[in-house]
């Protein structure tokens, strides 16, 4: 039986490009609270505008009632921030003895492609979570402890802090690179991951020897070819004390972002009150959402009683342990949500309607426009052929004064 692309780009579109929204997984949090906005490029970047200053031409006239003068004018300030988007694709190849067993029927099809289409589905999901935490961060998704080991394979030790279990748990069998700030270590090969232990914190990789000799402790660890290509995310924008999107903090003091210090202890309640608090005064009133760890999420669940949670329908907004806790703050409305790729040692607090991800494409499978026939491509040299997806964004802060990132969390359950 002849392997008939329009066949089967017929049966991919119906069974999932239609319905992809359905296969997003679980950790899909912070993508899922900051929706996608189509946007064009304007040569390498996207741009939007922000307010940086409030209008302050007022006249307070008391209690006359004869005309009076007006005081001159002071405009509010606004300016076009920039931001760097980030190209990213993911390939799956397929052998053809696969396909043409698969395209008797859309039934057929799916027996042999559902879990594909789904793990690709997961997996671009997880890249765009991870740029969304961690983009563009000086200590990338991990930072070295300690190794052990010699020759090609090391035990590297993930330090406490920045130890994301729900991260790491996803990354067996990707490639890293191993950064000392600004110098890449690896320079020979990729440092490959064979297996993880997270009850230590421990991830086995294989690599070249001479590499993993240079890796040590202090290191941060990246995926592979992340390093000054991906979009910057929450980690590296919500503390902004500098230039950020082509704006520097030291002319618009409300482009500066917050941070709370947890003082080398557990994350209280009252602690992320204090660190609303700081939005409050320099922003205003606004829903928050804090992203934390599911060792933080413990603590504050048993936290709990300091501060009245309010009544809600929604079961698993009542009920400790579920999916958030809702409490009055300073702001307004806070609600805490476990993330299972946030590092142990910081939690997020942010307004998730001054952030904007802004980019030309969310996760799709084929170009707009492009023939049907285009989800399946042929192989040079191989008996298959490849599926691909991609997305094309970037994350755009628009009033950093509005955000908060917490440091310095030691956690209890940890």
């Amino acid at each position: 039986m002849a392997v008939t692309d329009t066949t089967l780009g017929g049966y991919f579109k119906e069974r999932y490009e239609s319905r992809s929204s359905d296969l997003v997984p679980a950790f899909e949090i912070v993508a899922g609270d900051i929706p996608f906005d189509a946007a064009k490029k304007i040569g390498e970047k996207y741009t939007f505008n922000v307010r940086l200053r409030r209008a302050h031409g007022a006249t307070f006239s008391g209690s006359s009632l004869t005309a009076f003068s007006l005081n001159a004018a002071s405009s509010g300030q606004t300016s076009e921030a920039s931001v760097n988007g980030t190209q990213f694709v993911l390939r799956e190849q397929i052998a053809n003895g696969v396909i043409m067993r698969a395209q008797s029927s859309i039934e057929a099809f799916g027996n042999a492609f559902d879990e594909v289409v789904a793990d690709m589905m997961s997996s671009s999901s997880f890249y765009r979570e991870l740029c969304l935490l961690y983009g563009g961060s000086a200590a990338g998704i991990g930072t070295i402890e300690s190794q052990s080991g010699s020759g090609t394979t090391r035990a590297l030790v993930i330090s406490k802090a920045t130890w994301a279990a729900g991260l790491w748990a996803q990354m067996e069998g990707a490639s890293l690179d191993c950064y000392l700030s600004t110098t890449k270590q690896n320079t020979n090969a990729a440092i490959v991951i064979a297996s993880i232990d997270p009850s230590t914190r421990t991830i086995n990789v294989s690599g070249n020897a001479t590499d993993l000799d240079a890796c040590g402790a202090g290191d941060s660890l990246l995926p592979l070819g992340a390093y000054g290509n991906w979009f910057s995310g929450l980690d590296a924008l919500v503390p902004n004390s500098g230039t950020m999107h082509g704006i520097n903090a030291a002319t618009y003091a409300l482009w500066a972002g917050n941070t709370y210090a947890a003082g080398s202890a557990a994350l209280t309640m009252a602690k992320v009150t204090a660190a609303a608090a700081n939005i409050a005064v320099r922003c205003g009133m606004g829903k928050l959402v804090c992203y934390v760890s599911p060792y933080t999420w413990t603590d504050l669940n048993d936290d709990h009683a300091a501060l009245r949670r309010f009544t809600s329908s929604t079961k698993n907004e009542l009920d400790l342990g579920t999916q958030s806790i809702r409490y009055y703050g300073p702001t307004g409305e806070v609600e805490l949500k476990p993330h299972p790729m946030v590092k142990a040692g910081e939690a997020f607090l942010i307004m998730p309607r001054y952030f904007k991800r802004i980019g030309a494409s969310d996760i799709a499978w084929r170009m707009p426009g492009d023939p049907v026939d285009k989800f399946f491509h042929d192989l040079e040299g191989v008996h298959g052929k490849e599926i691909r997806n991609f997305w094309d964004q970037a994350l755009g802060n628009l009033k950093p004064a509005a955000h908060c990132k917490i440091t310095g969390i030691v956690n209890d359950s940890l």
